[in-house]
């Protein structure tokens, strides 16, 4: 029987805490929004998924101008097959790239030290280069890796209790302790992004959806039993890493489960996902 893992971060004592060892990532540039013209509706991720490669400099400028906009679903295809083409990856099926989501690298401020294997900062998963290279062994083209800038790091060791900003708020400790002058010795990290994702759990149910853009609405089905996260029968397609249908959920398969593991790998919770039988 096949068992899956979600990969999740660890329960912490405090959002203060959280916010010290993990600390908050920002991208800064997004593909635009779409705007269809059959359900009526302008959306997008608003930045809680990511390409899977840097933007080419020959559309930066362009898509900089646009990630604050929506384009109808013509000029938004048309953008997307024109950056697929640019980065040479227009015959490659498992290339997605939605409504707002963000182009790496990201940018990340942590008020700690990190040295953990694993990083946390919503929405992104953030791995050290061991867990990268034995993901890149195990997972091969079904995950990338994408180094992140390291922008505002802190000096104190993020074991160290986690100090409580003036302002009460746990994004704001960046700015309560001293920072490194020079980040270059510290990492690297890189944000993984699976290129796959499963068909949505079954406790998720569509109320309403469109086919022309791909905007879905889902509602929870308080009928399924709760507990662990559950795949639907038979949506895995054979990947050994991808998101939970349409979740930031990412899930393993055991083979990826046991190369973690073989690490050792800090600040990192494996929880099994409930999987119907074959």
């Amino acid at each position: 029987m096949m068992r899956f893992w979600q990969i999740r971060k660890p329960d912490y004592t405090s959002d203060y805490q959280d916010s010290y060892i993990n600390g908050a990532i920002e991208h800064l540039l997004e593909f635009p929004k779409i705007d269809c013209d059959v359900c009526f509706r302008a959306w997008g991720w608003t930045g809680t998924r990511s390409v899977t490669f840097e933007c080419p400099e020959s559309l930066r400028e362009e898509i900089a101008r646009l990630s604050k906009k929506s384009l109808s679903r013509t000029d938004h295809l048309t953008l997307k097959t024109r950056l697929l083409s640019a980065v040479g990856l227009e015959s490659l099926p498992f290339i997605d790239i939605g409504p707002q989501y963000s182009f790496p690298p990201g940018f990340l401020d942590v008020p700690s030290r990190p040295k953990a294997d694993f990083l946390w900062p919503w929405p992104t998963i953030l791995v050290s280069q061991r867990v990268r290279d034995s993901l890149a062994d195990v997972c091969g083209d079904n995950v990338a890796a994408c180094r992140v800038t390291m922008r505002k790091i802190g000096k104190r060791s993020a074991k160290l209790p986690a100090p409580i900003p003036l302002s009460g708020e746990p994004e704001d400790i960046i700015y309560e302790g001293p920072l490194l002058g020079s980040t270059s010795e510290v990492g690297p990290y890189y944000e993984i992004v699976p290129r796959y994702a499963s068909s949505d759990p079954p406790e998720r149910i569509i109320e309403s959806s469109c086919s022309a853009c791909g905007w879905v609405k889902t509602k929870a089905d308080f009928s399924v039993r709760r507990g662990p996260l559950r795949l639907a029968p038979g949506s895995r397609n054979g990947r050994s890493i991808f998101y939970l249908g349409s979740t930031l959920h990412v899930i393993v398969t055991d083979d990826v489960r046991k190369a973690l593991q073989m690490l050792r790998p800090s600040n990192l919770q494996l929880e099994e996902v409930w999987c119907p039988p074959a």
